[in-house]
């Protein structure tokens, strides 16, 4: 079903052969919609010295805490480029009056998730009784006693009530109200949490049941049955887990992970470099294939989720998959000459006087180190820093890593074409998902994101410190999102969110006492 619009009928007025009954048309789950209404305005603005028309408007928009696209007019009282003091101008911007209301429709929500109960009635005399029941299918039992127990507020219901005309939300013809799917105590909670667990897909269904409690008032009803979303086509899903573990997300929510401060979609790898197939770069396929390879690795829980989702935008942005750089830098032959020159020296140490003490630099020293560095990770031919660099969301890198995933997804033959970590969604995202939990130099990342330890699991995808507070906003914002403080069942009233060297497994490492002072300089 569309929105329901503020100010609009909701659908069209049924024939009743009692013009004095009225008639409910439907009856669903909704999430409440709140969009801005402006109307232009004007205010007079004094100009302060030395300000031009470009200051002006940043301090308007600044005091007017508005955006730059809302300024509508700009008009002084006399041209200036630079003000004396005290000019007049007169700004119009469009000024939020009042939000519009409207619903819109959802299908699915978790136990202990707030939604709104919506009811669509023609008519202004009744009163409308809703039970929610469940439908429970092919399995053998049903997970809730109906009628289904929830809150309204604090109290728990079981009835959800509406007096036509009087409890209108929207006009003319929407009644809403907001309840939260949970029974009161916690026991009754944990019951029914236990028993979605033990069905496979950890859901169940719900649907109406609609009565007239108003024996002087006819409310006639659009579903003979007095039931609604009850059909296989509109059935409401509610999953039994009040948070992300175990349970997969949705487009709209990886979506919702990161949108831009204006509240923009980010745009899924649209760098010339990257070869994924066009088809390929939607949110649809990128959240199928996240979800797919988040359950290969054990990337299960509320906290792992939000980590690994943190850190794989904070690697490429999602703006493409395949390294940028030409891979050079990888290639042994960059370093060749260094490494021949500085071992020059190294072979003649032992001669009272070194013919090659001049080849003694920390300049040549790294170069062979670097040199001996590509060998062991398996460039020992020219071109196979090219050929091996950065692919997928964690941007694998050199060809013995890549061997050990090729070995570890059972195609080893493709270490003749990588290019299809970077070409191939699945592999693209299963990469990544398998270097966090089998790669890193740091262990098994779930393992410090269930510590909720983002210096720890930061340094083990990144090697440092690259994009720190990049990664923190990203883990913040995701986090509370995703709820966890709140709604994680794995938690164990855990403190979240707050990221210190002293409070982190670094400080307990060499690399972490050796940056002690690069790390606290990004404390919270």
């Amino acid at each position: 079903m569309a929105n329901v619009e503020f100010g609009s009928p909701r659908f069209e007025v049924p024939v009743m052969n009692d013009e004095n009954a009225s008639e409910v048309a439907a009856v669903y789950f909704a999430k409440k919609v709140l969009t801005p209404i402006y109307e232009n305005t004007e205010e007079t603005v004094i100009a302060k010295k030395g300000e031009d028309k470009k200051k002006i408007k940043a301090r308007f928009i600044t005091e007017q805490k508005i955006k730059k696209e809302d300024l509508v007019d700009y008009v002084p009282e006399k041209t200036f480029d630079k003000a004396h003091g005290g000019e007049k101008i007169a700004i119009t911007f469009k000024k939020k009056v009042k939000d519009s209301i409207s619903f819109k429709k959802i299908t699915k929500a978790k136990i202990k998730e707030k939604v709104w109960v919506v009811a669509t009635c023609n008519g202004t005399t009744g009163k409308l009784s809703l039970e929610i029941n469940e439908n429970k299918l092919t399995n053998t039992e049903a997970i809730y006693d109906n009628p289904v127990k929830f809150l309204i507020g604090e109290d728990e219901k079981t009835k959800i009530e509406f007096e036509l005309f009087k409890d209108i939300t929207v006009t003319p013809n929407t009644y809403a109200k907001e309840i939260t799917l949970q029974p009161k105590s916690k026991e009754d909670v944990k019951t029914l949490i236990d028993k979605f667990g033990k069905r496979t897909d950890r859901n169940a269904f719900l649907y109406f049941k609609a009565e007239t409690i108003d024996p002087n008032n006819e409310i006639k009803f659009f579903e003979e049955n007095k039931e609604f979303i009850n059909k296989e086509t509109e059935r409401f899903q509610i999953l039994g887990s009040p948070c992300y573990c175990g349970v997969d997300f949705t487009v709209e929510e990886i979506k919702d992970f990161y949108k831009d401060d204006k509240g923009k979609f980010k745009v899924l790898f649209s760098w010339d470099n990257c070869p994924l197939p066009e088809n390929k770069k939607t949110y649809e396929e990128f959240t199928t294939a996240l979800n797919k390879a988040m359950k290969n690795y054990e990337i299960n829980t509320c906290l792992r989720k939000a980590h690994f989702l943190a850190q794989i935008e904070a690697e490429t942005g999602f703006n493409t998959t395949l390294e940028k750089a030409d891979g050079w830098d990888y290639d042994h032959t960059t370093y060749l000459n260094d490494y021949t020159n500085y071992k020059l020296f190294l072979d003649n140490k032992k001669e009272k006087v070194n013919p090659y003490q001049k080849n003694d630099t920390k300049l040549l020293k790294t170069g062979y180190d670097k040199y001996l560095i590509r060998i062991r990770r398996g460039h020992d031919v020219k071109g196979y820093g090219p050929k091996y660099k950065g692919r997928g969301l964690i941007q694998l890198t050199w060809k013995d890593t890549y061997k050990s995933y090729f070995d570890h997804i059972n195609k080893a033959t493709l270490i003749d074409t990588p290019e299809e970590v970077a070409s191939d969604l699945d592999l693209v995202c299963d990469s990544a998902a398998w270097y966090w939990k089998s790669k890193s130099a740091w262990g098994n990342l779930n393992n410090h994101a269930d510590k909720d330890d983002l210096i720890y699991v930061s340094v083990g995808v990144n090697g440092g410190l690259t994009g720190f507070d990049h990664r923190k906003t990203n883990l913040k914002t995701i986090l509370n999102l995703m709820k966890v403080k709140d709604s994680c069942i794995n938690l164990n009233n855990r403190e979240l969110g707050e990221y210190k060297y002293d409070t982190s497994d670094m400080k307990n490492t060499k690399w972490g006492k050796d940056n002690k002072q690069s790390i606290q300089s990004h404390d919270d």
